[in-house]
């Protein structure tokens, strides 16, 4: 009983992350898939063989469905994925500078040494997401969710921070030169190079 249970678990999470075989051959076709399914793809790039197999410069993936896709190093520069799904996508240095990922699911994503930068990542949900030593530089991160973000090492110099929440979030060893909207940004338990801010606490005076 307790091997057909494991086994119907594991049958359940293998169709979780089922990508559409149409959608992916669509998207290798016109560069454009919006709302397709795509959901635990191998869409990576292999940089030890210059294997490009994807250039996904440009394209459209807005409202998409990536959720457990593999994109690592993968060019998505100026990539549309507005409110895109890519919880527990892989993004090791993927090349997301200029994209659109206003209001995407990026939680427990792994964005280690992506390139973000100049991104838009307005409202996007980045809980728990892996972006140590990750580039963020005049990004946009107005209103983003970055609770038990993993921002070590990250270049955060430029960015919008306004409104976003920065709660359990580890900063002192990132570059926060002339971030913007740090005034408006919420602080609960989040370290800093000068210290721990509290101020956006449930109860905080």
């Amino acid at each position: 009983m307790k091997k057909l249970t494991l086994l119907i678990a594991m049958l359940m999470a293998a169709s979780a992350w089922a990508y559409n075989e149409t959608d992916l051959l669509k998207l290798k076709a016109i560069n454009q898939c919006p709302g397709c399914d795509l959901s635990g793809a191998d869409l990576r790039t292999d940089l030890r063989t210059a294997d490009i197999r994807f250039d996904l410069s440009g394209a459209k993936l807005y409202k998409a469905n990536l959720a457990g896709a593999d994109l690592q190093f993968t060019p998505l520069t100026g990539a549309t994925l507005y409110e895109a799904n890519l919880s527990g996508a892989k993004l090791y240095k993927a090349n997301l500078a200029g994209a659109d990922l206003s209001g995407a699911n990026l939680s427990l994503a792994a964005l280690k040494k992506a390139e973000l930068r100049g991104a838009n990542l307005s409202l996007a949900d980045l809980k728990k997401a892996n972006l140590s030593e990750a580039d963020l530089s005049r990004a946009n991160l107005s209103g983003a969710n970055l609770t038990y973000a993993n921002l070590s090492g990250a270049d955060l110099g430029k960015a919008d921070l306004s409104k976003s929440n920065l709660s359990d979030t580890d900063l002192t060893t990132s570059n926060l030169r002339d971030v913007k909207g740090l005034d408006s940004a919420i602080f609960c338990r989040t370290k800093m190079p000068w210290g721990e801010l509290n101020d956006g606490c449930p109860n905080s005076d």
